[in-house]
C-alpha cells in the first residue's frame, strides 16, 4: 500500500507495486501477475537483489556498528 511504510522498501514496477488503499488497481496488478511469469520472475530476482543489497543482517548490523561508532565519538 502507498499509506504504509513498504514505499520504503518497494521499487514501483521493479520489486513489485504499490497501490493506495482502497484502489481498484490491486486487481489489475493481480491479474498481471497471475498472467505474467516473465513478471514475477523479473521483480521476485529484483526483491531478491534489493534485499541482498540493503537488508540482510550483516548490512543491518554494519550499520549499527557505524550509528554507535559515530555516536561514541561525539
Amino acid at each position: 500500500s502507498r499509506n504504509s511504510g513498504a514505499g520504503e522498501v518497494i521499487d514501483q514496477n521493479e520489486t513489485g507495486y504499490l497501490i493506495s488503499e482502497g484502489d481498484d488497481e490491486v486487481l489489475d496488478r493481480v491479474t498481471q501477475l497471475i498472467d505474467s511469469e516473465e513478471l514475477r520472475n523479473k521483480m521476485g530476482i529484483n526483491g531478491r537483489k534489493k534485499y541482498e543489497a540493503f537488508y540482510t543482517f550483516a548490512h543491518f548490523k554494519e550499520r549499527q556498528k557505524s550509528i554507535i561508532s559515530h555516536l561514541m565519538h561525539e
